[in-house]
Order: C-alpha cells, then structure tokens, then sequence
C-alpha cells in the first residue's frame, strides 16, 4: 500500500509540473502577442501561426515522390513504401505525446487572446490562421488517402491527431462568449467553407472517431453561434442524409452518432424555417431506418421533443402543454409536426417502434424507460400522420 501511494504522489508530483509548466509557456506566449487593451500585437500573427503550424499533420515524402514523373511504377512504390517506413518512426508515441502537450499550450494561450481582445475584428488575425491550419490539416490528410494508406498507423494517426486538435482549437474560440468573436458572417462563411470538405461522404467514413466528434461538435458550434447564416443550410445541408446514415459505436457512443448529435446538440438551437427544410427529414428518415435496438425510439425523441428556437413573428404557433402562453413548457408544438413531411412507409415504421409489445417492456427498467419515450413521441407520430395524410 505504501508503495502505491508513493507512486500516486509521484503522478501527482508529474501532472502539476507538467500542468506549471504549459500554464507558463503560454503566459509567455501571450505576453508577447497582447498588444494595448483589446487589441493584439503586431507579432501575434507569427507567434500563432508558430504554435497552431506544430499541431499540422507532415506527412513525409520521399525525395523521389516529386520529379519529372519519368521514374517507373517500381521506383515510385519502393519509394511510397520507404516514406511510410521513415515517416512511422518519425510519428513514435513519444511524438503523439509531445503534440498533445502543444495543444494544450495552444489551447491555454488561445484563451488568453480571447480574454484580451475587446471585439471580433481584433480577432481576424487568429482565425486566419486556424483556418490555414486546418485547411493545411485536411489537405495532408488527403495527401496520404491519394497514396493508398488509409489504414490505422502511424501515417493515419499523424492525420487523425492533427485534424482532432484544430477543430478543438476552432470549437474552443467559435464557442467563446456565444460566437461573439465572430463579428460577421465573412469568418464564419471561410471556416465552414474548410470543415465542409471533412463531411464529404468519402472523406468522414476515413476519419477516426475523434476526428469524427470534434468536427461534429464544430459544425454544432458554428450553425448555433450563426443560426439564421444564409449559407449554413445549403453548404451543410447537402451531407444530412449521408451523415445520419453512420450509426454509432456498438457501447451506444453517441458522441459519434452524427444523426443524434445533430437532433440533441444543433438541432434544438436552429430556426424552425431551417430546420423543417434541411435537418428534420433526414433526422425521422434515419429513426425510420434503424432498428427498435439501435437508436431509432432515442432519435424519434429527440426530434418529438426538441425545444427549437423561436417561430418568427407572423406566424402562428399551437403549443400542446400546461401552459400555452411559455413555449419553455410545451411538451410538443403542432405547428411543427403538421409541417413535416415523411412517406407512408417511414411513418409505419417510426409507429412500430413506439408499439413494440408492452409485456416484456413492463419487465425491466430499460423497458419503463421505453415505455415513457413512447409516451413521448405518439402524439408528435399521430400530428405528423395527419399532416401527411392531408
């Protein structure tokens, strides 16, 4: 026991020197880049770009990958096979910890500018950057699925970090303040521009599962931060019905499961008008797809529940609840179910799921809990038939 509480001191002794030691790299580093108050120095623009540059993934090439094309096939896949054999020694543990180290002074000196800067124009220097890192990030990424290797390794996991921590760093400055350092849509319209090509259809199914959340988060992040933005719905819009298709993992890690981030995280925050066009079909098309077992009764809810944003003045709204006059305590609102659309067969679907057979239900707790989200989501089910039927 003795031996064991020694070794816990010693973590202990290890983290908090660690943790002093990444408190003051980025207190030096935000030192040199605040400038007057509520503005930033002129050197902060290289001091970022320094920092954010480590986290770029660097797939290495070989000398040979870029001459005059002449060389034969055999050269050219002896030298892809020594650029990966150079680059996994290159991108060891040791390497994967040392870049989690400058996130964390990364993120730690971001905070610092945003806490100095008074208005998102003194900001504009740190989001180009980002969003040159970012871009540089997935253009690397890219790079190495052009070249055949999109399998886990070292390569992959060089990638797969990079893009992870700076579409952390981004979510971490969009969700400051409730976007308030993204004083117009020009900063937003450039970073949606870049996260857009991680949901291709391609592209997502290629990225790990952290990569996968922390680009959902962001795109949560952005379209809450800009929910009337004009482009929002058509850029991301495109990607709904691939995206709800991708279930999450077998231990119901939902934090992947593009479909219920999407109905839990963003969908609760954006206009009605929006959400109705874009996101709710695709959103009850994926809980009519899926098995009673996987999701679909959870995702139903979601959508039957969700607390969405306020209609716009001039249009009517019917609240069913204890008090019609506070949207806050309506358990479903007609308008909404009366404007979605879904075909016959998806809607007997979505009822079957709600109906599975009381008895066994009745037996355990999981079943109860079924028992109440059907309770749920048959009233939102019958509006919904109706206006479908009508």
């Amino acid at each position: 026991a003795g031996s064991g509480g020694s070794g816990d001191g010693a973590i202990r002794t290890v983290q908090r020197a660690r943790m002093d030691a990444i408190d003051g790299v980025s207190l030096l580093l935000s030192q040199t880049s605040c400038g007057v108050p509520g503005r930033l120095h002129s050197k902060a623009q290289s001091t970022v770009s320094s920092i954010v540059g480590c986290l770029i993934p660097q797939p290495r090439l070989d000398s040979d990958d870029v001459d005059d094309g002449k060389r034969t096939k055999k050269k050219k896949k002896k030298a892809r096979s020594s650029s990966g054999k150079e680059h996994a020694k290159m991108y060891s543990n040791e390497e994967a910890n040392k870049r989690e180290v400058v996130f964390a002074v990364a993120s730690s000196y971001l905070a610092m500018l945003r806490g100095h800067v008074s208005e998102g124009q003194n900001f504009v220097l740190v989001w180009s950057e980002l969003r040159h890192a970012l871009d540089a990030s997935i253009n690397s990424f890219v790079q190495v699925l052009a070249g055949g290797d999109k399998k886990p390794g070292e390569v992959m996991n060089d990638c797969m970090d990079g893009i992870h921590y700076i579409l952390q760093l981004i979510d971490q400055c969009v969700n400051y303040r409730s976007g308030c350092l993204l004083e117009n849509n020009d900063e937003a319209d450039d970073l949606s521009g870049v996260l857009e090509k991680l949901f291709e259809e391609t592209m997502y199914k290629q990225l790990d599962r952290k990569s996968q959340a922390s680009s959902l988060s962001l795109l949560c992040s952005l379209w809450k931060a800009k929910p009337d933005h004009s482009l929002f719905a058509t850029r991301f819009g495109r990607f709904f019905p691939s995206l709800v298709k991708v279930a999450g993992g077998a231990n119901g890690d939902a934090s992947v499961d593009p479909a219920l981030v999407l109905a839990k995280v963003l969908l609760p925050y954006l206009p009605w008008g929006v959400a109705k066009r874009s996101l709710v079909p695709a959103l009850l098309a994926a809980a009519a797809q899926r098995s009673p077992e996987d999701s679909s009764l959870i995702l139903l809810h979601a959508v039957a529940t969700a607390n969405l944003s306020p209609i716009p003045a001039g249009e009517d709204r019917m609240v069913v609840g204890d008090r019609d006059d506070e949207a806050e305590d309506a358990l479903f609102w007609l308008h909404h179910a009366n404007d979605c659309s879904i075909s016959a067969s998806r809607f007997d679907a979505l009822v079957n799921t709600c109906l599975g057979d009381p008895d066994p239900m009745l037996k355990t707790r999981d079943g109860i809990a079924r028992i109440g989200f059907s309770a749920r989501c048959l009233p939102f089910l019958s509006i919904l038939g109706a206006g479908d039927a009508g």
